[in-house]
């Protein structure tokens, strides 16, 4: 175990300096040297903590990979001694009796594949824990949460849901706000803050702002698909009568594509190269239409 301890270390070392490497040309490491701080400072409040997910994985990966090494080659007869206790040496003992009983090797398979199981799952569950991408919600975007009413627009929400001609908007939204964590601390800032507008049926709204003033992440955000690990929160966002602050995800799911779609600056991004183009605009029709593969291929 020692010989594997010192081969996989170089792993951690080499995937460590990498890591390290890209995380000090960060602007968030430039401002903390620009504010004075130490590069002690830097190591640990600023570079370590965002680099801690990828290096525990690797770090639970490898143990579950030396576990199977140091069971490999004892079942090889090149690893523990007799006398020490290996599952790999009790796998080779069951190995040799095996024409009589094939019960003996269960109990070894199935603890080394449960420990290997373990120490994944516990690398994955540490990264959730510790690392930031991890504070989202699910699938990679994050549900708009519930937030307080102002004075006034509580009064102006009031009117919307009672349908008044003022405020009758087919899409209305109150209060939305998004937020992400600030590199390096626990805290968050805000990076949309208190927005309300509404949009008529045949009307065009233009949000206008410089670059990363917030506007696609206000688009975003009203779909529900804001990207970890940031966070949406909206008094109301009204689509048509319907409230969507208040839908789960699946219902959210339903609505996306079919009654409220995001069309953004470059769509070609968005498509995967793997397929072509026309499954691609095919298979949300046969999702939120229903229609069969010929009908959807025909109508993309």
């Amino acid at each position: 175990m020692f010989a594997i301890g010192i081969v996989y270390s170089m792993i951690i070392t080499r995937l460590t300096r990498a890591e390290v490497f890209a995380a000090r040309e960060e602007l968030y490491v430039d401002g903390a040297r620009a504010s004075g701080a130490s590069n002690s400072r830097i190591m640990f409040r600023h570079i370590l903590p965002n680099i801690a997910p990828a290096l525990i994985v690797q770090t639970t990966l490898l143990f579950a990979t030396s576990v199977l090494a140091e069971a490999a080659l004892s079942f090889l007869g090149l690893g523990a001694g007799p006398k020490q206790a290996s599952w790999g040496r009790l796998l080779r003992s069951a190995q040799e009796s095996i024409d009589q009983s094939i019960w003996p090797a269960f109990p070894p398979g199935i603890a080394i594949f449960v420990t290997v199981v373990a120490f994944n799952v516990f690398g994955d569950g540490l990264r959730d824990a510790f690392g930031r991408e991890a504070r989202g919600g699910r699938v990679g975007v994050g549900d708009v949460e519930r937030a307080e009413l102002s004075a006034g627009s509580t009064a102006e929400l009031a009117g919307a849901r009672a349908g008044n001609p003022d405020t009758n908007a087919l899409l209305s939204v109150r209060n939305l706000s998004v937020r992400f964590p600030r590199p390096g601390t626990t805290e968050d800032v805000d990076v949309v803050h208190g927005v309300d507008f509404d949009i008529g049926k045949g009307e065009v709204l233009a949000l206008v702002g410089e670059s990363g003033s917030g506007k696609s992440i206000s688009a975003l955000s009203v779909l529900g698909l804001v990207p970890d690990p940031g966070k949406a929160s909206a008094s109301s966002i009204m689509l048509d009568g319907k409230e969507l602050v208040d839908m789960d995800f699946n219902e959210l799911r339903g609505i996306r594509g079919k009654e409220i779609g995001l069309i953004s600056q470059e769509p070609s991004a968005a498509l995967n190269p793997a397929y072509t183009v026309g499954r691609q605009i095919a298979e949300p029709l046969r999702y939120h239409l229903g229609m069969s593969k010929s009908e959807a291929r025909k109508r993309s």
